[in-house]
């Protein structure tokens, strides 16, 4: 995020020549493109500790989410 960040000031920057904005455009496309990649792949992986194991098992966000919902 730092990066592309770093891409967008550089866009809003008075004097750069088109070239110069063409390559900071794309290499900030690519980034969020990888920064949206990476969380896909996290959002459905929710993890809870297991009182009785005392050790981390993967939960199905859907059942997490319906629990809420009937708790709430």
């Amino acid at each position: 995020m730092i990066e592309a960040e770093a891409c967008l000031d550089g866009l809003e920057k008075d004097k750069v020549s088109l070239a110069e904005l063409l390559t900071l455009y794309r290499r900030g496309v690519e980034l969020i493109q990888s920064c949206q990649e990476d969380l896909r792949a996290y959002e459905f992986k929710i993890q809870a500790l297991d009182h009785r194991t005392g050790k981390l098992v993967d939960v199905n966000p859907e059942s997490v989410i319906k629990k809420h919902k009937n708790v709430t």
